[in-house]
């Protein structure tokens, strides 16, 4: 009699504000959005490569990190029998610098990722629990120098990985070109599902009146914090 084998649990944040877009024109504040905080996850490769020391040459292992690739919202895998939001509260403080809490579950999907390792994903609707003043004040120096931040247009980055799907891409390998830089971007599985499966949550209206709903507001920040994440 066969068992299904239990999958790993992760989880992903998803924190949301409403700030001026950068669209502005002749230096005035464009028309306000609402953003999410986007988590950029370096590529890390391992090579080999020879050094010199004298007369002896050698081959090392050097571990490298190219241009950010996977773009979702902070998390990461539950550590040993801990619950899963103390799980979300932990990974997004390791990967932002800034405690959160909670505000409602969102979904929990099954995800392949690009190993073909799957994962239970519990996506969490999240506010930082102060303030976000400490944002990018990493301690573990491994996330330090792969993670990267920036504030991202919900509805313009939901439209684009919505367009990919249609289209029958598949988004773990098209370039989302969203922003004010083409970068190499990839929509981590996570997000992808959200998209798929939520289509209610495209728009900004939906976002804040679910916030609404859990007795909370849409936090309002101003362009200079777009902008000095954006730097």
């Amino acid at each position: 009699m066969s068992s299904e084998v239990k999958c790993q649990d992760g989880t992903m944040g998803l924190m949301f504000f409403l700030a001026p877009g950068l669209d502005g024109k002749d230096g005035e504040d464009g028309k306000e959005k609402l953003f999410f905080l986007a988590l950029k996850r370096a590529r890390k490769e391992t090579i080999t490569v020879e050094e010199t020391e004298g007369e002896e040459t050698k081959k090392v292992e050097v571990t490298k990190y190219g241009d950010f690739h996977s773009l979702a919202g902070p998390g990461g895998k539950r550590d040993g029998n801990e619950d899963i939001e103390t799980t979300m509260k932990r990974e997004f403080e390791e990967e932002t610098g800034c405690e959160a809490r909670i505000v409602r579950p969102l979904a929990i999907y099954r995800d392949k990722m690009h190993s073909r390792k799957e994962y239970d994903c519990h996506v969490f609707l999240v506010l930082p629990k102060h303030d976000l003043e400490k944002l990018g004040n990493i301690e573990d120096e491994e996330k330090l120098k792969n993670h990267g931040y920036e504030p991202m247009v919900w509805e313009e980055t939901y439209e684009q990985i919505k367009a990919a799907l249609d289209n029958g891409r598949s988004i773990l390998e098209d370039r989302l070109q969203i922003g004010p830089v083409a970068e190499n971007r990839f929509a981590f599985i996570s997000l992808v599902n959200l998209v798929e499966k939520r289509p209610e949550l495209g728009s900004a209206k939906a976002i804040v009146d679910m916030y609404e709903r859990s007795g909370e507001k849409v936090p309002v920040l101003d362009r200079a914090f777009v902008e000095k994440c954006r730097s």
